[in-house]
């Protein structure tokens, strides 16, 4: 008996073979395409993400002052430069300063420092800066909080800042904040920041210090001849403040 072929099965099963194989050729078209419109879809959102960015990291810091060998020092402060409730001079933030700058030559300071001074009264008997000057460190603003407008008092440490760029073009120049919380000082730090940068100096904030109770006081503690408060630091604040003010400084 002779093989017999369905030649109708056969067909039958060719068709369907090629029905399948045509399915599954435009389902890989269909797939590619889906493909290739996810990718260019996300291409396009990556590219509009890309182009819409904005950096918010602020801006760099101006550059450590260098301060060289036997430097010419120059302080313009008020109470905190003046050393209030600490035992001697030796203990204030302004002495341990000075003492550091001296490891490689004696410094030399100029200051001008009065208690409780506001700025716009301490520009009233301010003098041109002296020339040849190294650092200058500007400790001035803490009386002003709550008493000047932030905006007169930017208009007054502006003219601090400028007076001793005047006669000073390359010197450091270090700003300090204000002493107290932070609720009330930060406008006029914010102030002190950006007059500071502005002139190309550094500004080092304390109100994180005074937040620090070990720092002040205590109240009615008798130091060097004087009544303590709860306000202004004490030694170990004062040594706290120069340790903040050093860390901003390089000794070339």
């Amino acid at each position: 008996m002779g093989m017999r072929y369905n030649i109708g099965n056969s067909r039958g099963t060719m068709r369907r073979r090629h029905m399948i194989l045509i399915g599954l050729i435009l389902g890989g078209l269909v797939l590619a395409c889906g493909t290739y419109f996810t990718i260019e879809n996300r291409a396009s959102e990556e590219t509009d993400y890309v182009s819409t960015y904005t950096s918010v990291l602020p801006r760099p810091s101006a550059p450590t002052p260098i301060v060289p060998a036997s430097p010419s020092l120059l302080f313009y402060g008020g109470t905190l430069t003046i050393g209030s409730s600490t035992a001697d001079d030796l203990t204030t933030f302004r002495s341990r300063i000075i003492h550091a700058a001296s490891k490689r030559g004696q410094a030399r300071e100029q200051v001008n420092a009065v208690s409780g001074i506001r700025i716009w009264s301490f520009i009233a008997q301010m003098q041109p800066a002296p020339a040849g000057i190294d650092l200058a460190v500007i400790e001035l603003g803490t009386n002003d909080v709550g008493r000047t407008d932030p905006t007169d008092f930017r208009g007054g440490y502006d003219a601090v800042v400028t007076n001793v760029r005047t006669t000073n073009p390359n010197a450091g120049v270090l700003c300090i904040g204000t002493w107290g919380p932070s609720a009330k000082t930060k406008r006029y730090d914010y102030e002190i920041r950006e007059s500071c940068r502005n002139a190309g100096g550094v500004f080092v904030p304390i109100s994180r210090l005074y937040a620090k109770p070990q720092l002040r006081g205590p109240a009615g503690a008798l130091v060097g001849g004087q009544v303590a408060d709860a306000f202004n630091p004490n030694a170990v604040g004062h040594e706290a403040i120069a340790a903040a003010v050093l860390e901003a400084i390089t000794f070339g």
